[in-house]
Protein backbone atom coordinates (compact mmCIF):
# COMPACT_ATOMS: atom_id res chain seq x y z
CA UNK A 1 0.00 0.00 0.00
CA UNK A 2 1.72 3.20 -1.11
CA UNK A 3 0.66 6.79 -0.60
CA UNK A 4 2.18 10.20 -0.02
CA UNK A 5 0.06 10.45 3.15
CA UNK A 6 0.82 8.34 6.21
CA UNK A 7 -2.02 6.30 7.72
CA UNK A 8 -3.05 7.38 11.20
CA UNK A 9 -5.50 4.95 12.89
CA UNK A 10 -5.76 1.27 11.90
CA UNK A 11 -8.59 -1.23 12.48
CA UNK A 12 -8.26 -4.84 11.32
CA UNK A 13 -11.43 -6.91 10.79
CA UNK A 14 -11.73 -10.04 12.93
CA UNK A 15 -11.42 -12.31 9.86
CA UNK A 16 -8.25 -10.39 8.89
CA UNK A 17 -9.59 -9.81 5.37
CA UNK A 18 -9.70 -6.02 5.46
CA UNK A 19 -7.85 -3.15 7.08
CA UNK A 20 -9.54 0.20 7.69
CA UNK A 21 -7.29 3.22 8.14
CA UNK A 22 -7.59 6.97 8.46
CA UNK A 23 -5.64 9.52 6.44
CA UNK A 24 -5.37 13.20 5.64
CA UNK A 25 -5.58 14.83 9.07
CA UNK A 26 -4.46 18.43 9.34
CA UNK A 27 -1.17 18.50 11.23
CA UNK A 28 -0.51 22.23 11.55
CA UNK A 29 -2.04 24.50 14.20
CA UNK A 30 -2.11 27.31 11.67
CA UNK A 31 -3.93 27.47 8.37
CA UNK A 32 -1.70 28.00 5.33
CA UNK A 33 -2.28 31.38 3.74
CA UNK A 34 -5.13 31.08 1.28
CA UNK A 35 -5.36 27.33 1.83
CA UNK A 36 -8.00 24.91 3.06
CA UNK A 37 -7.65 22.63 6.05
CA UNK A 38 -7.70 18.95 5.14
CA UNK A 39 -10.26 16.82 6.95
CA UNK A 40 -9.39 13.27 7.92
CA UNK A 41 -11.07 10.43 6.02
CA UNK A 42 -11.24 6.63 5.94
CA UNK A 43 -10.15 4.03 3.42
CA UNK A 44 -10.29 0.25 3.32
CA UNK A 45 -7.50 -2.06 2.16
CA UNK A 46 -8.42 -5.57 0.96
CA UNK A 47 -5.63 -7.78 2.31
CA UNK A 48 -6.38 -10.54 -0.22
CA UNK A 49 -6.56 -8.60 -3.48
CA UNK A 50 -4.59 -5.53 -2.44
CA UNK A 51 -7.43 -3.25 -3.61
CA UNK A 52 -7.78 0.13 -1.89
CA UNK A 53 -11.28 1.52 -1.53
CA UNK A 54 -12.35 5.09 -2.18
CA UNK A 55 -12.02 7.55 0.68
CA UNK A 56 -15.06 8.19 2.85
CA UNK A 57 -16.95 10.11 4.06
CA UNK A 58 -16.97 12.69 1.28
CA UNK A 59 -16.65 16.08 2.96
CA UNK A 60 -17.04 19.64 1.77
CA UNK A 61 -13.79 21.54 2.28
CA UNK A 62 -13.98 24.71 4.33
CA UNK A 63 -11.50 27.52 5.05
CA UNK A 64 -12.59 27.74 8.71
CA UNK A 65 -13.23 24.20 9.94
CA UNK A 66 -12.02 20.63 9.55
CA UNK A 67 -12.80 17.13 10.87
CA UNK A 68 -10.47 14.69 12.59
CA UNK A 69 -11.24 11.06 13.46
CA UNK A 70 -10.14 10.26 17.05
CA UNK A 71 -11.08 6.57 16.85
CA UNK A 72 -12.43 3.81 14.61
CA UNK A 73 -13.59 0.23 15.28
CA UNK A 74 -14.17 -2.68 12.90
CA UNK A 75 -17.35 -4.62 13.72
CA UNK A 76 -17.10 -8.36 14.55
CA UNK A 77 -18.41 -10.58 11.77
CA UNK A 78 -18.98 -7.58 9.48
CA UNK A 79 -15.79 -7.14 7.44
CA UNK A 80 -17.26 -4.31 5.36
CA UNK A 81 -18.44 -2.25 8.35
CA UNK A 82 -16.56 0.24 10.51
CA UNK A 83 -17.59 2.69 13.24
CA UNK A 84 -15.98 6.13 13.35
CA UNK A 85 -16.11 9.27 15.49
CA UNK A 86 -15.84 12.74 13.94
CA UNK A 87 -14.23 15.56 15.93
CA UNK A 88 -14.69 19.07 14.55
CA UNK A 89 -12.30 22.01 14.91
CA UNK A 90 -12.69 25.64 13.90
CA UNK A 91 -10.21 28.24 12.70
CA UNK A 92 -9.97 31.72 14.19
CA UNK A 93 -10.35 34.11 11.23
CA UNK A 94 -8.00 36.63 12.80
CA UNK A 95 -5.09 34.53 14.06
CA UNK A 96 -5.48 31.35 12.00
CA UNK A 97 -5.27 29.25 15.17
CA UNK A 98 -7.35 26.04 15.31
CA UNK A 99 -9.63 25.30 18.26
CA UNK A 100 -11.24 21.94 18.96
CA UNK A 101 -15.03 22.11 19.33
CA UNK A 102 -15.54 18.49 20.37
CA UNK A 103 -17.10 15.27 19.01
CA UNK A 104 -19.51 15.96 16.15
CA UNK A 105 -20.91 12.55 15.12
CA UNK A 106 -20.58 8.80 15.59
CA UNK A 107 -21.57 6.74 12.54
CA UNK A 108 -21.44 3.23 11.12
CA UNK A 109 -20.20 2.95 7.53
CA UNK A 110 -21.04 -0.09 5.39
CA UNK A 111 -18.91 -0.22 2.24
CA UNK A 112 -18.22 3.47 2.84
CA UNK A 113 -21.88 4.49 3.07
CA UNK A 114 -23.19 5.87 6.41
CA UNK A 115 -26.28 4.35 7.99
CA UNK A 116 -29.26 6.70 8.48
CA UNK A 117 -29.13 6.35 12.28
CA UNK A 118 -26.18 8.12 13.93
CA UNK A 119 -25.29 10.02 17.10
CA UNK A 120 -25.02 13.78 16.86
CA UNK A 121 -22.87 16.15 18.98
CA UNK A 122 -25.37 16.40 21.86
CA UNK A 123 -25.95 12.64 22.07
CA UNK A 124 -22.42 11.59 23.05
CA UNK A 125 -19.11 12.99 24.27
CA UNK A 126 -16.69 10.06 23.98
CA UNK A 127 -13.54 9.68 21.90
CA UNK A 128 -12.65 5.98 22.29
CA UNK A 129 -14.49 3.08 20.62
CA UNK A 130 -14.33 -0.67 21.11
CA UNK A 131 -16.62 -3.39 19.68
CA UNK A 132 -18.29 -5.90 21.97
CA UNK A 133 -18.63 -9.63 21.49
CA UNK A 134 -20.95 -9.20 18.49
CA UNK A 135 -21.52 -6.62 15.76
CA UNK A 136 -24.74 -5.51 17.49
CA UNK A 137 -22.84 -3.97 20.44
CA UNK A 138 -20.37 -1.10 20.53
CA UNK A 139 -18.89 0.69 23.54
CA UNK A 140 -17.78 4.31 23.64
CA UNK A 141 -15.68 5.90 26.38
CA UNK A 142 -14.94 9.50 27.23
CA UNK A 143 -12.90 9.03 30.40
CA UNK A 144 -15.69 9.58 32.92
CA UNK A 145 -18.40 7.31 31.48
CA UNK A 146 -18.97 4.35 29.18
CA UNK A 147 -21.86 4.39 26.72
CA UNK A 148 -23.49 1.22 25.41
CA UNK A 149 -24.45 1.50 21.74
CA UNK A 150 -26.75 -0.72 19.68
CA UNK A 151 -25.77 -1.39 16.05
CA UNK A 152 -28.06 -2.71 13.30
CA UNK A 153 -28.48 -2.36 9.53
CA UNK A 154 -29.71 1.23 9.96
CA UNK A 155 -26.70 2.44 11.92
CA UNK A 156 -26.12 3.13 15.61
CA UNK A 157 -28.27 4.25 18.54
CA UNK A 158 -27.48 5.06 22.19
CA UNK A 159 -28.72 2.50 24.73
CA UNK A 160 -27.45 4.11 27.96
CA UNK A 161 -24.40 5.43 29.77
CA UNK A 162 -22.91 4.90 33.21
CA UNK A 163 -20.24 6.77 35.14
CA UNK A 164 -16.81 5.40 36.05
CA UNK A 165 -14.45 6.25 38.91
CA UNK A 166 -11.44 8.27 37.84
CA UNK A 167 -8.82 5.48 38.01
CA UNK A 168 -5.15 6.34 37.53
CA UNK A 169 -3.56 8.53 34.87
CA UNK A 170 -5.46 9.74 31.82
CA UNK A 171 -7.91 7.94 29.59
CA UNK A 172 -6.97 6.54 26.21
CA UNK A 173 -7.90 3.56 24.07
CA UNK A 174 -9.78 0.77 25.90
CA UNK A 175 -9.77 -2.95 25.12
CA UNK A 176 -12.63 -5.49 25.17
CA UNK A 177 -12.04 -9.14 25.96
CA UNK A 178 -15.15 -10.33 27.80
CA UNK A 179 -14.68 -7.33 30.10
CA UNK A 180 -13.49 -3.82 29.25
CA UNK A 181 -9.97 -2.87 30.31
CA UNK A 182 -9.21 0.84 30.47
CA UNK A 183 -5.95 2.77 30.34
CA UNK A 184 -6.73 4.03 33.86
CA UNK A 185 -6.48 0.51 35.31
CA UNK A 186 -10.22 -0.23 35.55
CA UNK A 187 -11.81 -3.58 34.66
CA UNK A 188 -15.47 -3.09 33.77
CA UNK A 189 -18.47 -5.33 33.09
CA UNK A 190 -20.19 -3.00 30.64
CA UNK A 191 -23.40 -5.02 30.35
CA UNK A 192 -23.84 -5.12 34.14
CA UNK A 193 -22.65 -1.49 34.27
CA UNK A 194 -20.23 -2.01 37.14
CA UNK A 195 -16.51 -1.86 37.86
CA UNK A 196 -15.11 -5.30 38.63
CA UNK A 197 -11.67 -4.22 39.79
CA UNK A 198 -9.02 -1.53 39.68
CA UNK A 199 -5.43 -2.72 39.24
CA UNK A 200 -2.34 -0.80 40.27
CA UNK A 201 -1.35 0.11 36.72
CA UNK A 202 -2.12 2.65 34.04
CA UNK A 203 -1.29 3.41 30.42
CA UNK A 204 -1.86 1.60 27.10
CA UNK A 205 -3.50 -1.79 27.69
CA UNK A 206 -3.64 -5.08 25.75
CA UNK A 207 -4.90 -8.63 26.28
CA UNK A 208 -2.89 -11.64 25.13
CA UNK A 209 -4.13 -15.11 26.02
CA UNK A 210 -4.61 -15.39 29.77
CA UNK A 211 -2.83 -12.14 30.61
CA UNK A 212 -3.69 -8.44 30.61
CA UNK A 213 -0.84 -5.96 30.10
CA UNK A 214 -0.49 -2.29 30.97
CA UNK A 215 2.42 -0.17 29.73
CA UNK A 216 2.97 2.08 32.75
CA UNK A 217 5.08 5.25 32.55
CA UNK A 218 4.16 6.59 36.00
CA UNK A 219 7.19 7.48 38.12
CA UNK A 220 9.55 7.49 35.16
CA UNK A 221 12.83 9.38 35.58
CA UNK A 222 12.72 12.42 33.21
CA UNK A 223 16.48 12.16 32.62
CA UNK A 224 16.53 8.41 31.92
CA UNK A 225 12.94 7.60 30.89
CA UNK A 226 11.58 4.09 31.15
CA UNK A 227 8.26 2.26 31.24
CA UNK A 228 7.08 -0.82 33.10
CA UNK A 229 5.28 -3.57 31.17
CA UNK A 230 3.02 -4.96 33.89
CA UNK A 231 1.11 -8.22 33.42
CA UNK A 232 -1.89 -9.51 35.37
CA UNK A 233 -3.76 -12.81 35.36
CA UNK A 234 -6.95 -12.20 33.35
CA UNK A 235 -9.08 -14.25 35.79
CA UNK A 236 -7.74 -13.26 39.20
CA UNK A 237 -6.22 -9.90 38.16
CA UNK A 238 -3.27 -10.71 40.40
CA UNK A 239 0.07 -9.23 39.23
CA UNK A 240 2.28 -11.72 37.38
CA UNK A 241 5.37 -9.79 36.30
CA UNK A 242 6.78 -6.33 35.68
CA UNK A 243 9.44 -5.67 33.06
CA UNK A 244 11.31 -2.36 32.85
CA UNK A 245 11.96 -1.05 29.33
CA UNK A 246 14.27 1.90 28.67
CA UNK A 247 12.75 4.35 26.17
CA UNK A 248 13.62 7.75 24.72
CA UNK A 249 10.15 9.19 25.41
CA UNK A 250 7.15 8.42 27.62
CA UNK A 251 4.75 9.71 24.95
CA UNK A 252 3.12 6.31 24.43
CA UNK A 253 0.50 4.98 22.04
CA UNK A 254 -1.44 1.72 21.95
CA UNK A 255 0.04 -1.52 23.21
CA UNK A 256 -0.34 -4.34 20.67
CA UNK A 257 0.05 -8.10 21.16
CA UNK A 258 2.08 -9.42 18.21
CA UNK A 259 2.00 -13.16 18.99
CA UNK A 260 4.85 -15.47 19.98
CA UNK A 261 5.25 -13.66 23.30
CA UNK A 262 5.90 -10.22 21.79
CA UNK A 263 4.34 -6.81 22.47
CA UNK A 264 4.68 -3.65 20.37
CA UNK A 265 4.17 0.02 21.17
CA UNK A 266 5.19 3.49 20.04
CA UNK A 267 7.17 5.77 22.36
CA UNK A 268 7.85 9.20 20.89
CA UNK A 269 9.03 8.65 17.30
CA UNK A 270 10.21 5.08 17.83
CA UNK A 271 8.51 1.67 17.61
CA UNK A 272 9.46 -0.92 20.24
CA UNK A 273 8.89 -4.67 19.95
CA UNK A 274 9.71 -6.55 23.14
CA UNK A 275 9.42 -10.06 24.48
CA UNK A 276 7.08 -10.40 27.42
Amino acid sequence: MASRLNPHLLALTDDQSRLFYTMGAATSLLVPSGGLLTSEFLRSFDLGSGAIGAGFPVRRQSPNSYYAIPDIAALPGQPRSVAAIDFVSQVDDTTGAVYGLGPDSLRIYDDGSPGPNFLGPKAFSCTSLVPGAAASRLYCWGGSAISRLAVDDKGVTLVDSFNLPSGSGSFGHMVFSGSIYTSTGLVVDAEEKRVLAQVQAQGPVAVDGGLVYWLDASGSDPVNPSVMLRSFDIITLQPIAAKRINVTSTDLSRLIACGQGRMAFRAGHEIYIVNQ
